[in-house]
């Protein structure tokens, strides 16, 4: 398993975000070019100190995983060993329905607070089902509130584990984020 990495730093804005209990990331594309899923590691947010705002639960409504020991909550459980994964990046999913070519991540924090950067870890094999487009808010009751969307993220450069450049040989960890 990879190190836990220090508080990020924080991004420059110009007002602080909104507060939320219950956030959303919607994936929308991955990296492969085949694409036949998603799946990341863990994941994990930050407040406007750099101190970790612990997630405690986590949810893939009407995600495709025929694996039972694949689901959203291995996303919070602190370990790179385990891993979520959706079949629903796929044209097709891996039951032989068409997915949807999104993937939807709610993740609660059990509290009103504010998540100022989050980052995730990569699973440690697959490469073309790490996620490369996002978008990241806040799930409220009358809707999504959109606080910032990644596109086409260039990977090219991302550290391993060893802290090693770029295609993630030796367990594929790599650190996505800080984000927001």
């Amino acid at each position: 398993a990879p190190p836990m990495l220090p508080a990020p730093p924080l991004p420059p804005w110009s007002a602080p975000p909104p507060m939320g209990s219950t956030y959303q990331l919607v994936f929308s594309k991955v990296r492969g070019e085949l694409e036949d899923g998603i799946s990341i590691a863990d994941i994990h947010f930050y407040d406007e100190a750099g101190g970790e705002v612990a997630i405690v639960g986590a949810e893939n409504p009407g995600g495709s995983n025929p694996n039972p020991n694949q689901l959203a909550e291995n996303l919070i459980d602190n370990s790179s060993d385990t891993k979520w994964f959706d079949a629903n990046m796929a044209d097709v999913d891996a039951l032989g329905v068409g997915g949807s070519g999104e993937s939807i991540l709610i993740l609660e924090i059990g509290q009103v607070a504010q998540v100022v950067t989050y980052a995730f870890f990569t699973a440690n094999d697959v490469e073309k089902r790490d996620p490369v487009s996002w978008d990241f808010g806040i799930l409220r009751d009358d809707g999504f509130q959109l606080l910032s969307q990644v596109r086409d993220l260039d990977l090219s450069n991302m550290a391993n584990s060893t802290g090693h450049s770029t295609g993630l040989p030796l367990g594929r960890y790599g650190s996505f984020g800080p984000y927001y």
